[in-house]
C-alpha cells in the first residue's frame, strides 16, 4: 500500500499544472521538477535564483515551503513559470 502511494503521489507531482493567480504545491517533488526542467534548458537552480536575484538558500526554502507567507508564495510561482513549469 506504501508503493501505490509513493506512486499516486509522485504522478500527481509531475501533473504539477496551476492556474496563474494560484501557487504551486510546496516541497521537495516540487524542487526536483524545477531542478529537472531547469536541466533540461541547461540551467542550474543557483543560476535561476541569480535571475531573479535571490539567495539560492532562500530561494530552496521558498521552493520547499519551508518560507510559506504571501512573497514567497509569489517567488515560488516565478520561479516555476521560470523554470518552465506551469505554462
Amino acid at each position: 500500500m506504501a508503493n501505490t502511494l509513493a506512486k499516486a503521489t509522485t504522478k500527481q507531482a509531475i501533473k504539477v499544472t496551476w492556474k496563474s493567480e494560484r501557487t504551486p504545491v510546496a516541497g521537495q517533488e516540487l524542487y526536483r521538477l524545477i531542478r529537472s526542467a531547469l536541466a533540461l534548458s541547461g540551467k542550474s537552480f543557483q543560476s535561476l535564483c541569480k535571475e531573479h536575484n535571490v539567495d539560492r538558500s532562500w530561494g530552496y526554502q521558498v521552493v520547499i515551503g519551508k518560507a510559506d507567507g504571501l512573497a514567497a508564495r509569489e517567488l515560488r510561482r516565478k520561479l516555476c513559470e521560470a523554470a518552465g513549469l506551469g505554462k
